[in-house]
Order: C-alpha cells, then sequence, then structure tokens
C-alpha cells in the first residue's frame, strides 16, 4: 500500500452504493449515491474490495468525497468498517462498534488486543459505543478476531495524527529540533511497530505556503511514518525567523529585573498569609506593612549579606589593604558589618515597603486584576553593590556563592531519596490545601470558589526555591562584569582579539538562548510574532479534514509560547482535535513566578484560570528531572487549576470547620482535566536535554498514544511507599539535607586548607602583572595602573573558577562513593 493520488479510474456511484449496502447501510443512504446497484456490485466482497482499493488513502478520500457529495469523515468511517470485515468471522454489526469505538483498521485491531490494558480499553470503549437495544460483543469473539488480523496486511490509511515539534531557546536550524525528536520518537515507534517506515516529505504544504510572514525560505519539511492503518506527520513550526535578538546588555537588564522580582516576591511570599480568602480580609490587611516590612529587609539583608561576607573575607586576605589596621585586625569585624548590613537591609526597606503596601492594596482589592506596576521592592542598588564585591575580590564572592550552591545540592539529593516516599503521586511538593466555603457562589462559574491554604508541609518548597533565586541572582553580577570585561579588553592593543571573542560568546549565550526566554517575556510584539507561527500550522493541519488528531511537543522555551497559543489565543473551533500536550524541560514556572512584571500595561500573560475545553481524552503531560535547573527542580505545580474542592461549613465565629477535612480531602478535591499531569524523569548529566532520549517515559509511551492507546502504562503513578508514624515527607527532606549537609563540608573544608591555588591568587596576579609591565610598560604609558588591576582580577578570578571546578569534582565523587555504598540497601522508584 501506498500513499497515491486518486486512481486513473475513480469508483462508480453504483460501487459505492453496493459498498454501503455490503457493510450494512441501509438502502436509503445506498439510493443517494444509485437507485439501482448493478449486478457486478451485488456481491459483497467485491462491493468492498472496490470500495478500499478507490478510497484507500486520505488523498483519494478527499477527491471522492467532493466527488459524491458526501462528507470524509463519513467516508472514513465507511472505508474503515469495511476494512473490519476483511477479518474471518466480523460481521457488518461487529464492524460498526468497533469503528465506533476508536478502531481504524484490521493492523490497528490486533493493537488493540494484543496487549491486556488496551483490549480491557477497548472492552470500555464498546460498551459507550454500542446502541443499548444492541447485544455486547462477547470477549472470545474480540480475541479471536484479534488473532486473525494479526497476518493481514494494511491496504488504507485511514488516520493522519500529526504531531508538532517546538523547540527550546537557542539559534538552531530549521531542522534541528525536529531531527532531535525524531531520533528518539522513531527509535520507540519502531519497537512498538517493526513494519513501520519512515519518510520525508515537502508536499504536504501548498505551494507559497509561510507559517510566518518573515520567513522568506520556509522549509516546510514534513516527517512521514506510516504504521498500520495510521499515518503519522511530523512537522517543526520554526518560530526563530519571527525572533529579532536584542544585545547583549538589554537582555542582561530585562534577565536582572526578572530575576529580582522572582527573588522579591518568592521573598514576600514566605511572609503572605497563605489562606487566599483570608488575604482579602480587611483586618488581616492591616497587618500586611509590617510583613512587607520584613520582606523588604530579608530581601535587602540577603543581597547585604553576600556583600559583607565578600568584604570579610577579602580583607582576611589582604585585599582591601587601604583600611585602618585595627580595623582589618579587628575580632568584631563579622559582627561590624553583620550589624551595619541589617540596620542598612531596614532603612532601605522602609521606602519600598510603603510602595509595595499601596500596590498589594490595589492588587488584592481588584482580586488579582490589576497588575504589580513595579518591582517588590528590588532597586538597581543591589545590582551595584554585587558587582562591587565582585570587583573587590572575586575569589571571595565566589566563595560564598558556593555555600549557597552546596546547599542547594544537600536539598536536591535529599529529594531524590525520599521522592518515593512523598504523599502525592503527581509531585512531592503540591500539599496545599484547597477548599470552598458553603453558602459562596462565584458569580462566573456558578459554582463555589476554591480557596488554597498551605499547610506547614508547604514550606519547605518555598524555601527550596528561594535559595534557586537567590543564586540566580549572585551569579548574574557575573555575568554583567563578562561583558564589561569584553569590552575593557578590546580597547586594549594586546588582548583585543581576546575581548572581541569574549563578546562573541556573551553575546551567543545572551542574545541566542537567554535572549529567547526574557523577549519573549517582556517583548508582547516579539511574543505575538512567534506565536503566530505555532498558530498558523496548527490552523493549517487542523482544518484539513484528513487529520484526525493533533499531538503537541513543546521543549524549554516552547512551553509557554505553545501553553499561550494553546490555552489563551487559540480559537475555541481549533481546540477540539487537540489530543495531547506534552512539555520537557519547562520554564512555565519561571514565567508564572515573574507574572506580574511581563505585561503590566495589557494583559497577565500566564495567569492559572479556568482553562478551555479541548478534546476527548486530551492530557497535559510535563516531564521534569531534578538536574535540570530551567524547571527549578520541581514539576508544575503551580499550573494545577483546582475544579472542586471539599465544602466547608462557616461556624457563627466566623471560623471554618476543619475537623473533616483531611479524610475528605483527597476523595473531593478534583483537578480541572486541563491540568498537567506531571512525571519525573531520571536524573543524568544530559539534566536539560535528557528528555529527547528519554525512551522509557517519555519517548515510548507518547509514541504508544499517537498509535492510538490513550492510557500508555509508562504514565501510571508509582505505588507511594510509607514512612514512620512519626515523619512525613517533608520532615525526610529536611533531615536528609542536614545530613548530606554534614556530608559535603568535610568536602569544603579539605578544599580550603589543602587547595594552595586561593591563597596565592594575589600573589599570582602580582607577578603576572609584573612581567607584563616589564615588558610593554612604554606602551601601557597610563593604562598601565588599570591594566594591573585586570591582570591582578584575572588571575583571582581564574584560581577562583578552577576552585570551583575542584571543588564540584570532590562533591561529585563523594556522590558517587556514598550512592555505590548505599545503592544495595535503598528502595528503588520505577522512576
Amino acid at each position: 500500500m501506498t500513499d497515491t493520488q486518486p486512481p486513473a479510474d475513480p469508483i462508480t456511484r453504483a460501487a459505492v452504493a453496493g459498498a454501503l449496502l455490503a457493510i450494512g447501510e441501509p438502502q436509503t443512504l445506498a439510493d443517494h449515491f444509485a437507485p439501482a446497484v448493478p449486478a457486478p456490485w451485488t456481491d459483497q466482497l467485491l462491493a468492498r474490495q472496490e470500495l478500499l482499493r478507490a478510497a484507500a488513502t486520505p488523498e483519494q478520500r478527499r477527491a471522492l468525497a467532493e466527488a459524491m457529495g458526501c462528507s470524509y469523515a463519513d467516508l472514513t468511517h465507511w472505508v474503515i468498517r469495511a476494512d473490519l470485515m476483511r477479518i474471518d468471522g466480523l460481521d457488518a454489526v461487529a464492524a460498526r462498534s468497533l469503528a465506533a469505538a476508536g478502531v481504524v483498521g484490521v493492523r490497528d485491531m490486533f493493537a488493540w488486543t494484543s496487549t491486556t490494558h488496551r483490549f480491557r480499553q477497548l472492552r470500555s470503549n464498546l460498551s459507550q459505543a454500542q446502541p443499548a437495544n444492541q447485544a455486547p460483543i462477547a470477549l472470545a469473539d474480540l480475541a479471536r478476531w484479534g488473532r486473525a488480523a494479526c497476518p493481514l496486511d494494511p491496504r488504507v490509511i485511514t488516520d493522519t495524527t500529526v504531531i508538532l515539534v517546538v523547540k527550546g531557546a537557542g539559534l538552531q536550524k530549521a531542522d534541528d529540533t525536529l531531527g532531535g525528536f525524531v531520533n528518539g520518537f522513531w527509535p520507540a515507534l519502531s519497537v512498538l511497530d517493526p513494519k513501520a517506515t519512515l519518510t520525508q516529505r515537502h508536499d504536504v504544504f501548498p505551494p507559497g505556503y509561510r507559517s510566518s510572514p518573515y520567513d522568506q525560505q520556509p522549509l516546510n519539511l514534513v516527517t512521514q511514518i506510516q504504521s498500520g492503518e495510521r499515518r503519522i506527520w511530523i512537522k517543526e513550526p520554526y518560530w526563530q525567523v519571527a525572533y529579532v535578538p536584542d544585545g547583549p546588555l538589554a537582555v542582561l537588564t530585562s534577565e536582572w529585573r526578572m530575576a529580582t522580582y522572582a527573588l522579591g516576591s518568592w521573598m514576600h511570599e514566605v511572609f503572605a498569609v497563605q489562606d487566599t480568602r483570608r488575604r482579602r480580609r480587611p483586618e488581616v490587611a492591616r497587618w500586611d506593612p509590617l510583613r512587607y516590612l520584613a520582606a523588604n529587609t530579608l530581601l535587602n539583608w540577603s543581597v547585604l549579606l553576600h556583600v559583607g561576607l565578600t568584604l570579610w573575607w577579602a580583607v582576611r586576605g589582604g585585599r582591601l589593604t587601604f583600611l585602618a589596621p585595627q580595623f582589618r585586625d579587628s575580632a568584631y569585624l563579622p559582627l561590624s558589618l553583620l550589624a551595619a548590613g541589617s540596620l542598612l537591609g531596614l532603612l532601605l526597606a522602609i521606602v519600598p515597603t510603603i510602595a509595595t503596601t499601596q500596590r498589594m492594596t490595589a492588587y488584592y482589592a481588584g482580586q488579582g486584576k490589576v497588575a504589580l506596576r513595579a518591582l517588590p521592592g528590588t532597586t538597581n542598588w543591589m545590582l551595584l553593590l554585587l558587582l562591587g564585591a565582585f570587583i573587590v575580590s572575586p575569589w571571595a564572592y565566589l566563595l560564598w556563592l558556593l555555600v549557597w550552591i552546596t546547599l542547594q545540592l544537600a536539598l536536591l539529593r535529599a529529594r531524590a531519596i525520599a521522592w518515593p516516599y512523598r504523599e502525592l503521586v503527581n509531585s512531592d511538593s503540591s500539599v496545599d490545601d484547597y477548599y470552598s466555603v458553603e453558602g459562596e457562589i462565584d458569580p462566573l462559574t456558578g459554582a463555589p470558589p476554591v480557596y488554597k491554604r498551605s499547610n506547614s508541609r508547604a514550606f519547605l518548597r518555598r524555601l527550596f526555591v528561594l535559595n534557586y533565586r537567590y543564586i540566580v541572582v549572585l551569579a548574574l553580577p557575573i555575568t554583567y562584569l563578562g561583558l564589561l570585561l569584553a569590552r575593557v579588553l578590546q580597547w586594549t592593543r594586546v588582548l583585543r582579539s581576546v575581548g572581541e571573542a569574549l563578546e562573541r560568546a556573551l553575546t551567543v549565550a545572551l542574545s541566542s538562548v537567554l535572549g529567547d526566554v526574557v523577549e519573549y517575556a517582556m517583548d508582547s510584539a516579539q511574543a505575538n510574532r512567534i506565536r503566530h507561527v505555532v498558530q498558523s500550522d496548527l490552523t493549517y493541519f487542523h482544518d484539513r479534514p484528513d487529520v484526525g488528531s493533533l499531538h503537541v511537543f513543546a521543549h524549554s522555551q516552547g512551553t509557554p509560547i505553545t501553553f499561550e497559543t494553546l490555552f489563551h489565543f487559540m480559537p475555541p473551533a481549533y481546540r477540539p482535535k487537540l489530543k495531547t500536550y506534552v512539555t520537557i524541560g519547562s520554564v512555565l514556572s519561571y514565567y508564572h513566578q515573574t507574572n506580574p512584571v511581563l505585561d503590566p500595561v495589557y494583559i497577565e500573560r500566564f495567569p492559572v484560570r479556568p482553562y478551555p475545553q479541548f478534546g476527548e481524552d486530551f492530557k497535559w503531560m510535563n516531564f521534569w528531572n531534578l538536574s535540570d535547573p530551567i524547571t527549578e527542580f520541581f514539576g508544575l505545580d503551580d499550573y494545577n487549576l483546582i475544579k472542586r474542592a471539599p465544602v466547608l461549613k462557616l461556624e457563627p465565629n466566623g471560623r471554618l470547620d476543619w475537623s473533616s477535612y483531611e479524610a475528605r480531602k483527597a476523595r473531593e478535591t478534583q483537578r480541572d482535566p486541563a491540568s498537567p499531569t506531571n512525571i519525573k524523569t531520571a536524573a543524568s548529566v544530559l539534566n536539560h536535554s535528557e528528555y529527547w532520549s528519554n525512551l522509557d517515559l517519555v519517548q515510548r509511551p507518547f509514541a504508544r498514544r499517537v498509535l492510538g492507546d490513550p492510557c500508555p502504562p509508562e504514565w501510571d503513578p508509582d505505588k507511594l511507599r510509607k514512612l514512620p508514624p512519626f515523619l512525613n515527607h517533608a520532615g525526610a527532606v529536611l533531615l536528609l539535607s542536614l545530613i548530606w549537609i554534614a556530608l559535603f563540608v568535610p568536602a569544603a573544608l579539605l578544599l580550603n586548607v589543602v587547595w594552595p591555588l586561593g591563597a596565592f591568587s594575589a600573589a599570582l596576579g602580582g607577578m603576572v602583572r609584573g612581567l607584563i609591565f616589564g615588558l610593554l610598560y612604554q606602551e601601557l604609558g597610563g593604562l598601565g595602573y588599570g591594566f594591573g588591576w585586570l591582570v591582578s582580577f584575572l588571575a583571582e578570578f581564574g584560581s577562583a573558577m578552577l576552585t570551583a571546578v575542584v571543588y564540584f569534582a570532590m562533591i561529585g565523587l563523594l556522590n558517587l562513593a556514598i550512592t555505590f555504598i548505599t545503592t544495595p540497601f535503598a528502595p528503588r522508584p520505577r522512576n
């Protein structure tokens, strides 16, 4: 069987009428095509074979449906039934029921009956598809027909499925991501169907088709896989053509704004009232200024702490020689810096607290509809202080940054060990309590509004993400300084080429990778152009009658692009065919945290609001792993939309009756069907790119779903293990974190005691500076002092970076050693 154009001798109307009678359609329908059926087509077998010959491919059926005056869907349904009747013993009544249950041909019949879980699903589909007055098909008959279908060759293509693969950030060729996906998807599918074939086509789109007006040379390449009666088209909407990169400095400025806002908002969240119902009460709002003052003070102090620790370590290393000796040698220097930082942090927090109080009051009064038009207490002085501290001593700056990274690594290791003992199958962090109040009705939905309160176990996740966002903010000034250093080096005759190479590398990394993220987030015009590329391909394939289902597979930066397209901008008429939305390495959590500053003028870009209705059996599958920093080491818990929650009674004193909540929580809490299902994949050194080659949890089950299996067994949740009664999951993570911190501390101490490069970095810089001065002093002229400082700085920075590499190598070896020792005694979760 091949995918061809309509035959030279198309089927006659009389043959169509005879085929309809042969598959059990009434005479009245056959009369619509031919009032009388001539002798050759009264032979039912011959009539069915003629229909299969003339309507085998979607292209043939599209032409035939137009010629005969029937719909493409009806014609395909008749072809499926005629094909099923090739199975020995399968009559017209059974063929009608099987086609209505989702079987698309003889090879598909074998696939439905070859595994236990699909056989069970077929029985469920048949119970819903068969008329009430029709006797159910016997299980023995289903099994027998499946065995009889096994040796039959496919003759028709009755289902066309489209997979749109949306790339992440970074400059790539138009088919790079498509190739990466196929390299994982094709091996997974070929295991399921060894007879499948793979080809490439350039004739799917009409001449001149462009998904974007900015694409002057569209590739329009479609990879085609044929498996049984199913034809799969894989296409990459290449949105990069619609993106105009900004300069690296502008990108860094936008990223700084987003990152500091995320840190500030998480800091505010720690002090905020967690109950979303209580937040809007006047008596609670009166206490908000004190909470905001505490949050802003802690936010300021967190930056001043790192600056103070850097200065203290620099003084100990003899860097700040201009300070008075009694001050440098004072034993109270750390306490003095701590006290000064605390006082300064409190003073600097007063004005932002007043502004934040006003903004948050307006925000809650408008029930979230008023955007937070400025950052919550963060200003550019943070950047200047951190830049100054890094310039004073890059060694000390990076040394203390390693402290926070070590804490993050210990938390990650603890969560990995405690994963089998989590409380929810979908997540190890989302333990918020959702509830409704008796008598309260949302006028927009007509249902009780759902509120959220966080219990004490949810606090750990806030601290975890807060530490990660702190690390990001501390690391950004290093990038700023790298860009500045590249510009300074270009002013020198000696190192100009080095500066140019450094700037080119930073431009690629910032404008082409980080720029894709921040520009899409903060430039609504560019975001609209990028979304248009994906939406154009979606609408084109949806409008083709031969396309039965659509699947969207998005990576990294592709996830916010597709999320906005599918959930907020796609017209409702174009959603029914969408069956699967797969997100891997998603950056949506970051977008959700920074939502209020993305588009403060027009709309809230990434709200969690009632999701639209999609097609039957729609699933959003989100994959993440603990080694992927892009996902912030968590699934998309913020995107779970709760549709129904336990209704609590309001007592006369105004308090809620929580006495029966725990017993009802799991039974009565219901997510919106479009909420994401999070699956944690195994952590690996590939981290953000691991998903493409993950056959077990990503590609193979996705291939099963594309081939018609609505519930791949690989996506079933694994069983949870029980902890001792005195310990919950959050407590286990905290305890294990302390243990791993204690295990990592010896590595840090050993490095600082034995590793000599840091101690000698200043001397090393002086030696290099003296050597260069001796050789190039006349040429340097007035730039000698600045160039000497630059050489010293580079020497210390280089030694610090090398120290960081050695430190992480020690941590990695320690982790491998402990894992090797404990593996035989540890439980082994499925994922």
